[in-house]
């Protein structure tokens, strides 16, 4: 249990100092609320990994996400700032949470989120393998909240 607390801050801080290295954002940025939001929620995913705790590892994912999204458009220049993105991430988190409790409603929302994130995204037109379908799938996005929607009501 000691080696993956130390190999989890191991990681946090070498991703912080590439980060910084690389020049992708300035040290101050590492010490505004988004990033600490951040932090909070990778210790509570990490927390939900060794407690084998959906639940932890949901919020954090939720966490991580908010804070992850709010620091990188105001610290990384061409962040996306669509809220699509908070969507996605969103989903992840849900993703997360199936990845330790086995769930499989876990799944499909987070299934659901990441890919209603991918296709509201505006600069799903731009990326070349989809761009002939890039319209329908912009415009049929709602399919998958509705069949979200199905599928918990129909779930006993």
């Amino acid at each position: 249990m000691h080696s993956k607390i130390i190999g989890f801050f191991l990681l946090l801080i070498g991703a912080i100092l590439m980060i910084f290295k690389l020049g992708v954002a300035p040290l101050n940025s590492f010490f505004t609320w988004p990033f600490l939001l951040f932090l909070l929620g990778a210790f509570l995913v990490f927390s939900g990994f060794l407690t084998s705790n959906g639940g932890f590892a949901l919020w954090g994912g939720i966490f991580a996400g908010l804070g992850l999204a709010i620091w990188g458009s105001r610290t990384i220049e061409g962040w996306p700032t669509h809220w699509s993105l908070i969507v996605g991430l969103i989903g992840i988190a849900f993703l997360l949470q199936f990845a330790i409790n086995k769930h499989h409603l876990s799944a499909v929302t987070g299934s659901v989120l990441v890919l209603i994130g991918f296709f509201w995204w505006p600069g799903i037109r731009e990326l070349p393998f989809i761009a002939p379908v890039a319209g329908i799938l912009h415009t049929i996005w709602p399919v998958f909240v509705v069949v979200l929607g199905i599928f918990l009501m129909l779930r006993k």
